[in-house]
């Protein structure tokens, strides 16, 4: 969260949710001689976290809530990811009793969520399990999708594709041509392994992968209602003395009963299967019926509009009764007498401070020196990014894991356009430090 890139070079600070995006640009990196090293990659672009794999070890780590990132996504992409999500959480409930879910319901998709086909840069756990693998995503920043399989050959006006997963018409394909470069193209008509793209398609080497980008139909259903949430729902039709009650009990322990005073007549045929299906129809409300209880005496009749009236105030009535047990928690707020003293003694521009309240909140609680924040207060001597990913380690010279030597001389630095970013490793932290670079005349 302490990233001033953004608003060095372009005024926009990511610290105040207007981050331009810098680390997804294109850079060369080049060495303190001026040696190119790697040229036009997108060396600070990191892969998307993804820890579904490891959701249980997550739980049983004391995670009791997950933020599922969904900054400048679209409706379709928050749709797959959440159920993603919450099957293979509702999988670990069911396993493991002592467990809960925080709301009431059941959820039921009509698609089968499929996280590589939303937006991704490739998927990572980032340090979770201790540094190693690739979380880094170099030669694009843009979304690769879903591996469909590869190209087989390329002819006039179509292309045939060498995989198992079928594509649709509409698709969006794209691969990394023999430049490391993101080409794609839309798909017009498919036939078989037969793609037929609208417009024209660059020359494409055997063998290269293709991948999916855009799901056309996966897209179509996701766009539509493809979801909802049911609390189950026990009821229990009885009869009386003066006619009829109705019990309705909720998946969390809530109960109402509900009398009906009615004359009762003994019906001609069997009702119990018309009575359990009738009170199932429970329509647009929160509830579903998991289980429909006929306990009458006798085979009495029970009109219809009499059932649906008994369903309908035994819907309201158990609402009303949720409502009114809804834990609400409460905080008893306690004011110490004397201000609770803060950890340092003095704040610098990582302190983030940038109005009076700030400052005057630090300064109460025994802060003695406080800088103003990097937004206020531009500084070239101080880093503007701290990360642990590190280019040393990405290009295989890490004195720490890898114990390669560098053939170049450092300094690093990164180059895009007029803007030199010098890189500091602080292998005791094992992170690497950005800082903004004036650029020496002929470098």
């Amino acid at each position: 969260g302490q990233c001033y890139v953004s608003q060095a070079c372009f005024g926009r600070s990511a610290n105040r949710g207007e981050c331009a995006q810098f680390c997804r640009l294109p850079f060369s990196l080049v060495d303190a001689d001026g040696k190119t090293i790697v040229r036009n990659k997108h060396l600070l672009s990191l892969k998307d976290l993804n820890q579904s794999e490891v959701l249980e070890e997550l739980l049983d780590a004391g995670a009791t809530s997950l933020k599922i990132e969904g900054r400048l996504k679209d409706v379709t992409y928050v749709k797959n990811v959440t159920a993603a999500y919450r099957r293979k959480l509702d999988a670990i409930f069911a396993r493991r009793k002592e467990y809960t879910r925080a709301s009431s319901g059941t959820c039921h998709f009509d698609f089968q969520p499929q996280l590589d086909k939303s937006f991704s840069r490739g998927f990572t756990h980032y340090f979770l399990q201790g540094r190693g693998g690739e979380i880094t995503s170099f030669d694009t920043p843009k979304s690769l999708g879903e591996e469909m399989g590869t190209l087989k050959e390329q002819r006039g006006g179509y292309i045939t594709v060498a995989g198992v997963k079928p594509f649709h018409n509409g698709d969006g394909v794209c691969f990394l041509d023999e430049q490391g470069r993101l080409q794609g193209f839309r798909i017009n008509r498919v036939d078989g392994n037969k793609l037929y793209p609208a417009g024209e398609v660059p020359r494409i080497k055997p063998r290269t992968r293709l991948y999916r980008n855009f799901d056309q139909e996966f897209e179509r259903i996701l766009t539509r209602k493809s979801s909802e949430r049911k609390i189950g729902v026990c009821w229990e039709l009885a009869d009386t003395s003066f006619g009829f009650s109705l019990t309705a009990a909720d998946e969390n322990d809530n109960r109402v009963t509900l009398s009906f005073p009615y004359p009762k007549e003994p019906a001609r045929t069997p009702q119990a299967d018309n009575l359990r299906s009738q009170l199932a129809k429970l329509g647009n409300t929160p509830f579903e019926a998991s289980e429909v209880v006929v306990g009458l005496s006798e085979n009495w009749f029970v009109p219809s509009s009499l059932l649906a009236d008994m369903r309908r105030r035994g819907v309201e009535k158990l609402l009303e009764v949720r409502r009114a047990r809804y834990p609400r928690e409460t905080v008893k707020r306690v004011r110490p007498s004397e201000p609770i003293p803060f950890p340092e003694r003095s704040l610098t521009y990582l302190g983030n401070v940038a109005n009076g309240k700030a400052r005057s909140f630090y300064q109460d609680h025994g802060v003695e020196q406080v800088d103003p924040a990097f937004e206020l207060s531009p500084r070239k001597d101080v880093p503007l990014m701290f990360t642990k990913h590190c280019l040393r380690y990405s290009m295989g010279w890490c004195p720490t894991y890898q114990k390669n030597k560098s053939p170049y001389k450092e300094p690093y630095y990164l180059l895009y356009k007029d803007t030199c970013l010098r890189l500091q490793f602080d292998c005791k932290h094992c992170q690497m430090l950005v800082f903004e670079h004036t650029r020496l005349a002929g470098k």
